[in-house]
């Protein structure tokens, strides 16, 4: 897994996550929603997209995440 860009925003007491880069496989991108959903420092990520393309010969999945941040008080 690569990571391409890492955006972040806060909007009054919510801060965001944007995510983007490329897997060799689906299953990949899922495993690392889940490591992050069971981290207690995001919340709720979401997959906005994932997709097959070609880069340099080699076939990955593109992916953009999307997640809430918690507070260090706020997380597990």
């Amino acid at each position: 897994m690569t990571f391409d860009s890492l955006e972040g925003n806060t909007a009054g007491n919510k801060a965001e996550l944007k995510l983007r880069g490329g897997a060799y496989s689906y299953r990949t991108i899922a495993e690392f929603m889940y490591s992050m959903e069971k981290s207690g420092y995001f919340n709720n990520p979401q997959l906005s997209y994932a997709r097959n393309s070609v880069v340099q010969g080699q076939e990955i999945v593109g992916f953009e995440i999307t997640s809430g941040i918690l507070k260090k008080q706020e997380a597990r």
